[in-house]
This record gives structure tokens, C-alpha cells and sequence, in this order.
């Protein structure tokens, strides 16, 4: 009996591993339960193996919300393949939290898709990244898949190639994540000698900064790291248009809500793109990223790797 090719790819993709889903919660249950509930809708939950990291209280006053958050992940048992939940005794802080989550998983799994506790997906966010982790799997220069993208205007196609890792619902393999650099010296030193103001996005946003103060102890972020680590190895980072995700962490409960609205899709993709034929970043997708970049405050633009002053201390 003769299969066709679209039967073949069908039984192919539903025969798939899926990745592993790493989600960092912290103190904020309200968000962690948002997040959750989406993940727990989406198309793929029931097929997918769920970790909880859980960072331990930085001090006496986040005790109590550090354990309602455990009590309710020690409670939540159903929707996926199965759940696993670590609860740190110490305050790792989120950069650190992360860093080794996704090394543990990644070891391990070989890939993994990524989320913070103030992250909301629609139904079809795993699909499009196991979709995506899949298709570009040998592709050395396809180094990051990002759910999220900023709410551009532009007429873009459904998906992307940029030097910009969104990482508000992300994934990533083992063969791109071995290129992790915690070294900020060493970063920004490459990326001087390849090429400062493309990193900078032609000048639009000097995105050396936040290393630079990295460098100075002034913050701890991981995001930045990741983001130069990709561009010195020549790295593509897959864009969706319109978002997979949203990012909910600036409804009021942190430092700096008034610009929530700046960074929220209020559409979120209902369709899942094609694969790319091109292996390139796009020209207008780049232009799309600058333009958007013009229109923020460069302070707010630190809020992406800052993670908002107060959650960045937890």
C-alpha cells in the first residue's frame, strides 16, 4: 500500500519525541498559575514531559510565597506526560536557575523548550516548537527557536531568521547550547573584533551595555550571554510572526507595569509556519527589529534581560 508524502510526514510527526518543558517559577503564584493553565491547554501536553525548577527564598519575606508556590506544584498533577519538580534549598537567583536547568535537561535530552513562570502560550506553541526542533535539528546555524516576537507592524512572513533570541517561550538543542559563554569579558572582546555595531543592531540599541554591566556586577543576567554567544558563533535565532507567546509579567505586579502594553500581541499565531528554504537572516525582518527598537526607550529595552529589577533579585 502506497503512502503519500503528506501521509508520511503526518504518522512521522506524531511518532516524534517531544522536548522536555524546563518552567522556572519563583514567588509569584498567580502568574505560575496562568502559565501553567495555558501549557496545560496546548495541543501537545499530553505528550510532553513537564520540569519545575523552583528557586529557593532569597530572604524571610519571600518564605511564604516561595511555599505556596511548591505547595501548588507538589498539588498540580495532571495535563502532561508527566511532571518532575526540583525545589532548591538556596536562592539560586534566575540566571543561575536557568543556566542549570536547561545544562541538566539539554545533557540529558539532547533539546529542551523553555519558560519562565510569567509566560502565557497559546495552543499551538509546542507544536511549533517541536515543529521547528525538528525541521532545523542539522542546521548548525539555527542555533534558537523563540516563541515570542515583538508586536511588529510590518508585513513579515510567518517565520524569520534574525540575530535576536527572544526568550519569553524558547528552545534550543544540545549542539547550540554547548556554545554558552558565562565569560562576559571574553563576549564582548569577540564581539569587538567580529563586528560591534551589527551586534548593536547598526547602532539602533547598544545592546553591549547590559554586558558591560554584567562586567561591572551592576546586573546578573543570562539572556545577553546567550544573545552574544549565538552572534559570535554566527548563530540564526527563528522569529515567528505573529508571537507564540506573551509575556505577563508587566500587569502591575512588578516595577515598571505602564509599559506592559508595549510588548503584548494582541494576537497571538494560530497557524504553523513552513520550513525555510533561505538559511539567512531577513532584511526585513532586521528592519522590522530596528524599527521597533527606535520606538522603546533603551532603558525599557534592559527590562528583557533585567527580568524587572525586583524579579531579577528574587
Amino acid at each position: 500500500m502506497r503512502y503519500s508524502s503528506v501521509i508520511i510526514s503526518m504518522l512521522q510527526y506524531i511518532h516524534m519525541i517531544r522536548a522536555p518543558i524546563a518552567l522556572f517559577a519563583y514567588k509569584r503564584l498567580d502568574h505560575l498559575k496562568r502559565t501553567l493553565d495555558a501549557l496545560r491547554a496546548d495541543d501537545l501536553a499530553l505528550e510532553s514531559d513537564l520540569y519545575i525548577f523552583s528557586d529557593g527564598p532569597k530572604n524571610n519575606d519571600d518564605k511564604e510565597d516561595v511555599e505556596k508556590v511548591r505547595s501548588y506544584i507538589k498539588s498540580f498533577d495532571k495535563g502532561f506526560k508527566s511532571i518532575h519538580s526540583y525545589f532548591s534549598e538556596k536562592n539560586k537567583g534566575l540566571a543561575v536557575s536557568i543556566v542549570e536547568g536547561v545544562t541538566s535537561l539539554i545533557n540529558e535530552k539532547g533539546f529542551v523548550i523553555v519558560v519562565e513562570d510569567d509566560i502565557v502560550v497559546s495552543s499551538l506553541f509546542l507544536s511549533f516548537m517541536n515543529d521547528s526542533l525538528e525541521k532545523y535539528k542539522d542546521r548548525e546555524d539555527v542555533m534558537h527557536v523563540s516563541g515570542y516576537s515583538f508586536p511588529m507592524r510590518e508585513k513579515l512572513p510567518p517565520v524569520f531568521l534574525s540575530q535576536m533570541p527572544f526568550v519569553w517561550g524558547w528552545a534550543t538543542w544540545k549542539r547550540a547550547w554547548m556554545h554558552y559563554n558565562d565569560d562576559v569579558a571574553a563576549l564582548i572582546e569577540a564581539i569587538n573584533k567580529i563586528d560591534r555595531k551589527k551586534f548593536n543592531y547598526d547602532g539602533v540599541f547598544k545592546f553591549t551595555s547590559p554586558l558591560e554591566q554584567n562586567v561591572r556586577g551592576l546586573m546578573k543576567t543570562w539572556a545577553i550571554k546567550w544573545q552574544a554567544s549565538i552572534f559570535i558563533n554566527r548563530g540564526l535565532c527563528l522569529t515567528p510572526i505573529p508571537s507564540f507567546s506573551n509575556n505577563i509579567g508587566h500587569d502591575g505586579t512588578g516595577e515598571h507595569y505602564d509599559i506592559s502594553d508595549k510588548y503584548y500581541n494582541k494576537i497571538l499565531s494560530s497557524t504553523l509556519p513552513k520550513a525555510l528554504s533561505n538559511i539567512s537572516e531577513s532584511p526585513e525582518g532586521r528592519m522590522a527589529i530596528k524599527r521597533f527598537l527606535k520606538q522603546v526607550k533603551p532603558s525599557i529595552i534592559f527590562l528583557v534581560y533585567n527580568k524587572i529589577k525586583n524579579i531579577l533579585l528574587e
